[in-house]
Parts: structure tokens; sequence; C-alpha cells
């Protein structure tokens, strides 16, 4: 018995001990069922499904891709995503990449470059789309259908919760329609769908960084968590 304690003790000895002569503090009852309490919480709580519906156009519908990081930060599940101009191309975006952090490159490396303050903004915005569907789905059967898209981006009219009525709910999803619009606002508009509606109205010296920001406080303030 000796021999092998002292066998153990040489070839360890430039390795720290696992044990140490420390007191080993052993659970109460009470803290071990607060244990089992939260454990069983936690598996009890299903997370929230979406349809998640997304409706923008022009340079200030870039506000709307702070949504997914908000999504992915509260672990709701996109069941379903679609959308009309801009907000189509988003969720198509969304659908490739399924990170946030992936479509906040892409919208910065895209259109970093463009200002509120620029003459022909829309036109140029329209242009950066058209280059960033070229470019992220030439090989997808999407592609035609995002570049007829793009012809809506130049319209300044406004959506409104009519647009969110036109998509049916899936297997009794809720929807999130999310879409610029007058104002900022949080209704729910039926007993499945909830729109959120932030104002395409801008300062005109909004940057990217801005439009941005602007989303995600909105977002962080106005959508209510289930």
């Amino acid at each position: 018995m000796i021999k092998v304690f002292f066998f153990i003790f040489l070839s360890c000895s430039g390795i720290q001990p696992i044990f140490k002569n420390e007191e080993i503090i052993v659970p109460s009852e009470k803290s071990s069922q607060d244990f089992e309490n939260k454990e069983e919480f936690s598996l009890s709580k299903k997370p929230l499904e979406i349809d998640l519906i997304l409706l923008g156009n022009g340079f200030n519908s870039l506000s709307l891709s702070s949504i997914f990081k908000f999504i992915e930060d509260e672990k709701i599940i996109i069941k379903r995503i679609n959308g009309k101009g801009f907000g189509l191309v988003l969720s198509e975006l969304y659908k490739e990449k399924r990170k946030s952090n992936l479509i906040d490159w892409l919208i910065y490396k895209n259109f970093n470059n463009l200002e509120s303050s620029s003459l022909g903004l829309e036109n140029k915005f329209s242009e950066a789309v058209t280059k960033l569907i070229y470019k992220e789905f030439k090989n997808s059967d999407i592609k035609n259908q995002l570049v007829n898209e793009t012809s809506l981006l130049k319209s300044s009219t406004d959506y409104d919760d009519s647009n969110c009525l036109e998509f049916e709910p899936e297997e009794n999803n809720k929807i999130w329609c999310i879409f610029m619009g007058i104002q900022d606002r949080t209704e729910d508009l039926t007993e499945n769908t909830r729109v959120f509606e932030l104002s395409g109205i801008g300062n005109s010296q909004d940057s990217l960084v801005d439009i941005l920001e602007r989303g995600k406080i909105y977002f962080k303030e106005s959508l209510i968590k289930e």
C-alpha cells in the first residue's frame, strides 16, 4: 500500500492536487429544492414563436434590421418570415444568414456610405440594394423577384395596418408585423396579429448609425414581452 502511494506521488509531483484539505460544502435541502423548482420552471416555459412580417421602403427602412438582435436576445423563434419592399430583402437575407450579426455586417458594408442629406438618396439606396441582391442571391431563385421588388424602394408611400392583414398566420402562430409608417406605435390588431409601426420620418442629417440606433431604441421600448 505504501509502495503504490509513493509511485503516484512521484508521477504527479508536477501537477496540482485535485483534492485539498478544505471543507466540502454540501447543498442544504432548501437550496436543492430551489434548484429543482428553477429547473422545472425553465423546462415548462415555452419560447414565443412568431411569423415575422417586415414592410418598408427607402433609406429609413434600414432601421427594420434592428429587430433581429432583439429577437435573438429574447430567444424568440421565427417560424416564418416575409415582407415587402426592403422588408422582403431583409427577410430573405435572414433566411440565408440566420444570425443578426451577419445581417448587421451586410447593412454596414453596403449602406454606410449613404447619408440622409445626400442628393438623390433614394436612387442611391435603390442601387445599393440591387448590388446587394446580385451579390448575396446570385445563385438563388428568389433573385429576380427581389430585383423587381426594388421598384418599391423609391416610393415614399407609407404602409399601414391593412398591409399587415394581407398575411395569413400559419397554425395559429402569432404575427408580428413591423412596418415603416408615420408614427411610433404598438397595437394588437387582432387576437393573433400585433403591429409595430415605426416613424419613417427622420432628421435630414441622419447617418446609418442614427437610423439603426433609432430602431434599437424603438424595439427595446415598444416590443411587449409575452
